[in-house]
């Protein structure tokens, strides 16, 4: 859940692809929410995505809907693996 992530901190903002935000912050645990803009939500599944990630940070699940989505994982420390796995995923 969202309300458990607590206190961090944002270390950058930026696009991932056109319509797609990136938001990196510290946290400790890994949270992470994935949003896709309305006029991409027939291409990109927001869930699909925030799967990826989560699975990279040693997370399972994920839930949401198509166009915003969240999931969790202990690692937050593999950050960079998650935003690999979501490149890979909307490359596929």
């Amino acid at each position: 859940r969202t309300g458990d992530i607590g206190l961090f901190r944002i270390t950058s903002e930026g696009a991932v692809s056109a319509g797609i935000r990136r938001i990196e912050a510290l946290a400790g645990a890994a949270a992470i929410v994935v949003g896709v803009s309305p006029d991409l939500v027939e291409k990109f599944d927001a869930v699909i995505l925030v799967r990826a990630a989560a699975a990279a940070v040693g997370g399972a699940g994920g839930g949401g809907n198509k166009s915003i989505a969240q999931a969790g994982g202990p690692d937050g420390n593999k950050w960079e693996d998650a935003l690999a796995a979501v490149r890979a995923a909307l490359a596929a």
